[in-house]
This record gives structure tokens, sequence and C-alpha cells, in this order.
């Protein structure tokens, strides 16, 4: 049986239509490697995310008792919006959430307006649920190492078939691993920040989907 990271490597990605489609995570060869290369100039620094997080994360927090599941999805796009040089934080937000709802041109087209491009837009893409889920694992988890290890990202397609990442990681590896893992570490760490001291306030149910282990809600208190 060949090993999982061949499997990630020759086998080919199965993308959606339409402009999602045309996304790096999407595409094979090539194509898979100029638009990678495109995504990764557009990157934003590490530099003061977390900070960034923290402080939006912390602005959110409604009560003693609250969902966590809009900050963790929010915050991410939000922090990355305004460092990609985004003024209306809300819009992007709004749009990213309608793009990841249902991978459409027409949020795409409008997200990549915005944005400046269809590889900013895709940062923003790929961000929201995965960052999520990686901050859902985390709080779960007790903390953000723990939270790696329970592989929130779970699975990935190839040739229409789902693939684990139990043997390299929730961050995938090859020439698909993810070019943001920096950055989605430094957004949750920001996040738990602004949480910390936080415990589940009931149990935790997640949306049906072989990828991601993304939480419905997820009650916390202090």
């Amino acid at each position: 049986m060949r090993d999982t990271l061949t499997i990630l490597d020759t086998e080919s990605v199965a993308g959606p239509s339409g402009l999602v489609g045309r996304m790096a995570r999407f595409t094979d060869g090539p194509e898979h490697a100029g638009r990678r290369a495109q995504v990764e100039a557009v990157l934003p620094p590490v530099d003061g995310l977390r900070a960034a997080a923290a402080q939006r994360a912390a602005a959110m927090v409604g009560g003693p008792t609250f969902d966590v599941m809009p900050i963790a999805t929010a915050v991410p796009v939000a922090v990355l919006a305004a460092a990609l040089g985004v003024a209306d934080l809300d819009l992007a937000v709004r749009l990213t959430d309608d793009l990841c709802a249902t991978r459409g041109d027409d949020p795409a087209q409008a997200l990549s307006a915005l944005v400046g491009g269809l590889p900013a837009a895709s940062v923003l893409f790929q961000a929201r649920d995965a960052t999520a889920a990686l901050i859902a694992a985390s709080i779960v988890a007790g903390d953000i190492d723990k939270g790696v290890l329970d592989l929130p990202v779970r699975s990935t397609q190839r040739n229409g078939n789902w693939v684990s990442l139990a043997d390299v990681g929730a961050f995938g590896a090859g020439r698909h691993a993810c070019p943001g893992a920096e950055l989605a570490i430094a957004l949750t760490r920001g996040v738990l920040d602004a949480l910390t001291g936080v415990r589940l306030a009931g149990p935790v149910h997640y949306e049906a989907r072989p990828n991601l282990r993304l939480p419905i809600r997820l009650m916390v208190t202090r």
C-alpha cells in the first residue's frame, strides 16, 4: 500500500467547478505550483497576528457563558483581511462566510474584488473553517498542542476519495501542505489568549463533515 505522502503528491485533487476550483488547493501539477506561489506571495507576516486576534476576540465575548464559534470563524478572517489591507472587515467576514457556505462564483468574485484578487480571497477562504476547527479543538483539548494532535482537519480528497491525514498531521504534507500553518497557529494562540480560563459549558456537537471537526456550537463559561 502506498504511503499517505505519495498519495497526496501524486493523485488528483477533487476540486469544485468555478472560481473556487481555480484556487491552489484544488489544482494539480504546474497549475498548482503557480497558484500556490501566488498565495504565498500575498500571505501577510505572522508578526502582530496573535495580538490582533486576541484584541478582536476579547471584544466579541458577550458574557460569562457564550458560544465560541462566532469568534472562531470571524476573528481569523477579520485579522487576516486587515493584514491584507482591507478596510471593511465586516464585509470581508460576510463574503467569506458566503463563499465557504456556497463555493459560488458571486461571493468569490465579490471577495476577490474586495481583497485584491483570487489568491488573497483564497487565503480567507482557507483560513475560516480550518482555523476555527483548530481553535475549537484547542479549547476542547485544553491547549493548542493537544488541539493540533487532535487533527481538527482530518482528511482531504484525492481522486474523489477521502485520504486520512493521521500520518502527516493536520496541516498536510508535500506539495499541498498548508502554506499558512504559522498564521493559523498565531491566530489560534491569540484567540486562546482572549479566552483564558474558559471551560466547556455543555456537550460538543459537530457538523457532519468527513474532513473537519467543526462544532455546530461550542458553549463555554468562565
